[in-house]
């Protein structure tokens, strides 16, 4: 999956351990986190099923693409996971950070029990969401997470208008690239 600029990797849930353990470790700066890692490592997953829908989201989706490239240019690290979010949601940012030696770690769910179209719009959703954190430095803890989504909360859960347009985008693209490309994996 390298090659398409996601990196399949198992390594991220252990830097949140460690960071609980350790805590935060410095305030974020994107020239400062990760200089030794390989840029397309900041979007990853240890889940083979979500790697295909990663590199498909690349290939089939201009929207998705650019989402990835302006995530490799923060200073967080995103790691999409399958799971349960609850509140009949297909996928959900955890409201959780770590910083780990000025690296923001985020962690979305996915529920991997879509068609491959909506499961690729969802995680292009979520990866907004991680944007909308991730491009503002001063936020490094679920704390700041929460203070920025309050003004878009619900009872429940929040939203925003750039992730629901995102999303949509992304399964529009998708679906175009469907028939000019052929099927999806």
């Amino acid at each position: 999956m390298k090659e398409l600029g996601i990196a399949a990797i198992a390594w991220a849930p252990a830097a949140f351990v460690l960071s609980i353990l350790l805590g935060p470790a410095t305030a974020a700066g994107a020239s400062d986190c990760g200089h030794d890692l390989p840029q397309d490592w900041r979007v990853s997953t240890g889940d083979p099923s979500i790697g295909i829908m990663l590199e498909e989201g690349l290939q089939r989706s201009a929207t998705f693409k650019s989402l990835v490239e302006r995530i490799q240019k923060t200073d967080g690290i995103v790691s999409i996971q399958p799971g349960v979010c609850g509140h009949a949601v297909k996928g959900c940012l955890l409201h959780t950070m770590s910083v780990v030696e000025a690296c923001r770690y985020l962690s979305i769910l996915i529920d991997t029990n879509q068609k491959s179209v909506d499961l690729i719009g969802t995680i292009g959703h979520e990866l907004q969401h991680a944007f909308e954190v991730l491009r503002d430095p001063r936020i490094t803890s679920g704390l700041g997470i929460l203070s920025l989504v309050q003004s878009g909360r619900s009872e429940h859960y929040y939203e925003t208008e750039d992730a629901v347009r995102v999303g949509d985008t992304v399964r529009s693209e998708v679906r175009e690239s469907a028939k000019k490309i052929g099927r999806l994996r």
